[in-house]
């Protein structure tokens, strides 16, 4: 696609294009390079000047992060992965058996419950989110996994990348 952009197109077209990209790949990536820079500088440096040059602190700001006493952040490091880990597998899993059952089978209500699964995507996860905490606070788990875990089990949008990727490139006899 870019070859026939180029030819149809004058190169300071191109040129100007290219410039544009590159301007914003560096204004999108900048963020990240401060925060790498700034993990390698102590507080008193950080606090009054402001260089993109890397400081010699790394290990030292490592370690104290490490061994606070307040912030248990490889605990809290342990707790994301357990969460990410079981939400992944238990989210594509459900989502790979529902995109199966609406791809392989036909049923009347087929195309009624592809679109109520489309219409769940749709809605915004702010409009439930308070109902839902309240709910698990009813229940007695908020301080819990639990609450973390059980609205990524039934995911709409893997659902959806699911079933259009057996739907374009999977026949049914390979799905099966």
């Amino acid at each position: 696609k870019i070859l026939i952009f180029c030819k149809k197109c004058s190169d300071d077209a191109v040129g100007a294009y290219a410039a544009f990209a590159a301007f914003f790949v560096i204004v999108s990536f900048f963020p990240f390079v401060m925060l790498l820079v700034n993990t390698t500088k102590d507080t008193s440096t950080l606090k009054t000047t402001f260089s993109l040059l890397p400081g010699g602190d790394f290990v030292r700001n490592f370690t104290n992060a490490i061994n606070e006493t307040k912030v248990a952040v490889l605990h809290s490091m342990f707790n994301s992965l357990i969460v990410a880990v079981i939400s992944c597998v238990t989210s594509v899993y459900i989502a790979t058996l529902t995109a199966y059952g609406l791809y392989a089978y036909n049923f009347r209500l087929k195309k009624a419950a592809f679109v109520f699964i489309m219409v769940i995507l749709m809605v915004p996860t702010q409009v439930s989110a308070l109902g839902f905490v309240e709910m698990m606070d009813a229940w007695g788990i908020k301080d819990s996994f639990i609450p973390l875990i059980f609205p990524t089990l039934a995911s709409p949008a893997v659902f959806f990348f699911i079933k259009q990727h057996m739907e374009s490139s999977l026949p049914l006899e390979i799905v099966e």
